[in-house]
């Protein structure tokens, strides 16, 4: 019995077009995981053992590019996706600093006060546990002949995300390389002039080589 392929039909945009089973399915896939060619191909359908070279050939073809662009910009309109909405959420846990998330209490020991953190800085904790491991004299508590009343002691653990994937990806987004880490890791702007901006936004000589040795792929300039 011949097998009927079912296909995607659209009237718009450069030209009238067709998606097979196979390559709707490959669109749909590549847009959910990450825009992966080869893991979206595999998942499609084609043969594993030459879903690299089919992922990569789809890709080439025009009325695929288009159908790829239509459907993300239509999910990018649905939830409100914009270019400075990324980068201005990539920023937030770039230059994020536990410094922000803490205050002192007047014996100068660092606290944490979740009330007092505005929407960004919350936006930037990966992970944050509580542990009471105890209690004692209030330090907040006025002086006074009386004993203070005893309050919990609670160690707090805060996990923010990754502050140096975070510039590496806006470093990559602006620019500060060309883009060509994947075949041809060569720095648009100087090492030295990189690493200087890096150490400006609070890392140090040797945290700001190993974010450059990232940017570029691991090669250096």
């Amino acid at each position: 019995m011949r097998k009927v392929m079912r296909v995607a039909s659209m009237t718009t945009g450069p030209r009238r077009y067709k998606l097979t089973r196979l390559e709707a399915d490959f669109v749909m896939y590549y847009i959910g995981n990450g825009r992966k060619p080869m893991e979206a191909a595999v998942m499609a359908g084609y043969a594993k053992r030459s879903a690299a070279s089919i992922g990569g050939h789809l890709l080439e073809k025009p009325h695929i590019r288009y159908e790829i662009d239509r459907r993300s910009a239509m999910l990018a309109e649905k939830h409100f996706v914009t270019a400075d909405r990324v980068i201005g959420e990539l920023a937030k846990l770039a230059f994020a600093n536990h410094d922000d998330l803490f205050c002192t209490d007047i014996s100068g020991m660092p606290q944490f006060n979740w009330s007092r953190l505005t929407r960004d800085q919350k936006a930037t904790i990966a992970e944050m546990t509580y542990e009471v491991v105890g209690f004692a004299p209030d330090p907040n508590a006025l002086p006074s002949t009386e004993e203070p009343e005893k309050v919990p002691v609670r160690k707090v653990k805060v996990k923010l995300y990754d502050k140096r994937q975070a510039l590496v990806d806006l470093a990559r987004y602006l620019g500060l390389f060309d883009g060509r880490a994947s075949s041809d890791p060569t720095p648009a702007i100087p090492q030295q002039i990189i690493q200087q901006n890096l150490t400006l936004i609070g890392l140090n000589a040797e945290d700001a080589a190993a974010t450059y040795m990232r940017l570029i792929g691991g090669r250096p300039s």
